[in-house]
This record gives structure tokens, sequence and C-alpha cells, in this order.
């Protein structure tokens, strides 16, 4: 009868022990870390400059629709986003969700 150890890849050269289709994850995060970039269990680096549709709306805390609505000029009041389209894909950068929210703050502020 085997253990369940004797099916995980050898360690080599301080390496962590891990099965063989892990081995690579594991260099690829240790080396983003190394650089220091955020790294989160099957995501892009959370300080990246540019983000997708879904990070945006995260980012932003709406939802992936109502970002949208706002992309399109169709949310009453509320100005569109900046952002660039390559092919069906949707990119804004970081800091022009930054630059729009700023300007959605002091818009409401003064409306206040």
């Amino acid at each position: 009868m085997t253990s369940p150890d004797e099916n995980l890849a050898p360690a080599a050269m301080g390496e962590r022990r891990c099965k063989p289709g892990q081995r690579n994850f594991h260099r690829v995060v240790e080396t983003m870390t190394d650089r220091g970039l955020a790294v989160v269990a099957g995501e892009k680096s959370e300080r990246s400059q540019v983000m997708t549709l879904r990070q945006t709306a995260d980012y932003l805390r709406v939802s992936k629709a109502h970002l949208s609505n706002i992309f399109h000029g169709k949310v009453p009041g509320v100005p569109p986003l900046p952002h660039a389209t390559v092919g069906r894909r949707i990119l804004i950068k970081r800091i022009w969700a930054d630059e729009w929210l700023e300007k959605m703050g002091a818009r409401s502020v003064k409306e206040w």
C-alpha cells in the first residue's frame, strides 16, 4: 500500500512538494510575488492598470449590467465612463475609473 506522500513530485532545490501539475503554478505565483504583484487564486493582479468590465464593476461596487448601461449612456444623469473596446472586450484604465468616480462624487456633493 502506498502512502499519499508517494504520489507527490519530489522537492528539488528548495521547491515545495506538490503534485506534478501544480509545480508551474507555484513557480509563477512565487515569481509574481517576488516582483511585488498581488496574487489572488485564479485571478489577475489587483494592481493591474487595465481592468475588464467585471473587474471594474467589482472595483466600483456596482453590477456588471449597471456598469454596461453606464458605458452606453443609458443611465439618466450619469456621464459615460471612458473605456476602450478591443473586439467585444471592454477595457478600462484604473485611473479613468478613479477620475470618473471623483467627478461623480464632486457632482453629487454640488447637487446635495
